[in-house]
C-alpha cells in the first residue's frame, strides 16, 4: 500500500511539474521538483515489483535448510552452502559432494533472503540465507 502511495505522489509530483513549465515557474524549481517526483516514481516502481529488487548478488551463501519428506513425515535441518543467480535459489550443495540443482526444482526468487520449493522427488524445502559470499562451517 505504501508502495502505490509513493508512486501515486510521484505522478503527482510530476503533473505538478508539467503544471509549473506551463505557468512559467523559474528553471531550478522545476528541475528539483522534477527529480523529486522521479526518485518517488522509480522507488514505487522498485516496490510493486516493475523493476527486481535484488538484494542477494550472484554468489555462493550459507543457508539454514529445513528438509521435510511428506511421505515419510522425516524432518532435517542443515547448513550448506546454496548457489544464488539473479534473485533465484539455483542449487543446493549437500556436504557428501551431491548438489540439488534446478534439474530437480523450480529455482525460488531468494530476493528477500528466504525461499521455499518443492523437489521433484516431493520434499518440501525452506531455506533461509544466513550470510553473504561465506561457506558454512
Amino acid at each position: 500500500m505504501i508502495i502505490l502511495l509513493k508512486l501515486l505522489i510521484g505522478i503527482i509530483v510530476t503533473l505538478i511539474v508539467i503544471w509549473l513549465t506551463i505557468l512559467n515557474v523559474s528553471e531550478n524549481k522545476r528541475k528539483l521538483i522534477n527529480l523529486c517526483g522521479y526518485l518517488l516514481i522509480f522507488g514505487g516502481l522498485i516496490g510493486i515489483g516493475f523493476i527486481p529488487d535484488n538484494d542477494y548478488e550472484d554468489g555462493t551463501y550459507c543457508a539454514e535448510i529445513h528438509y521435510y519428506n511428506p511421505e515419510t513425515e522425516t524432518e532435517s535441518k542443515y547448513f550448506l552452502p546454496v548457489f544464488v543467480k539473479g534473485g533465484k535459489l539455483v542449487k543446493l550443495q549437500w556436504s557428501n559432494d551431491g548438489w540439488l540443482d534446478e534439474s530437480h526444482f523450480k529455482a525460488p526468487n531468494i530476493s528477500d533472503g528466504t525461499a521455499t520449493f518443492t523437489s521433484d522427488s516431493g520434499y518440501e524445502y525452506k531455506v533461509e540465507l544466513l550470510n553473504s559470499k561465506s561457506k558454512c562451517n
